[in-house]
């Protein structure tokens, strides 16, 4: 992947914003709970992912834990994916910093890849 930069050598203007709106006292209970609901099913899928580790664990699978300096953008999650679908041999599963390797040799080459 090619990634392109390019310097900017002249100054450039500063934006300086700011950003009013306003909400209609109806609004704020919905936005309230979609809030709640959208963080109540990140919790559940941690959740999820942590029993499917447990599982996994005891169908013999490595757990590998990655001490990524940010978190991951989609652009970085994507290209573990596909070095994932091209150099590895077992079944593997990921999500944020734990992932699961069916194959040790696999889970060895992504920690060697990765960190």
């Amino acid at each position: 992947m090619n990634i392109i930069k390019q310097e900017i050598k002249e100054k450039t203007h500063k934006l300086n914003a700011k950003w009013t709106f306003e909400l209609d006292k109806a609004q704020v209970p919905n936005i309230a709970k979609e809030a709640l609901n959208d963080l109540s099913k990140t919790i559940q899928e941690e959740i999820d992912w942590e029993i499917m580790c447990e599982m996994l664990k005891k169908f013999g699978y490595s757990k590998v834990e990655m001490k990524w300096p940010d978190r991951i953008n989609e652009v970085q999650a994507h290209m573990i994916k596909e070095w994932c679908r091209t150099n590895l041999q077992g079944h593997y599963q990921g999500r944020s910093n734990i992932w699961m390797f069916e194959k040790e040799q696999d889970a060895i080459l992504f920690s060697l890849r990765w960190s």
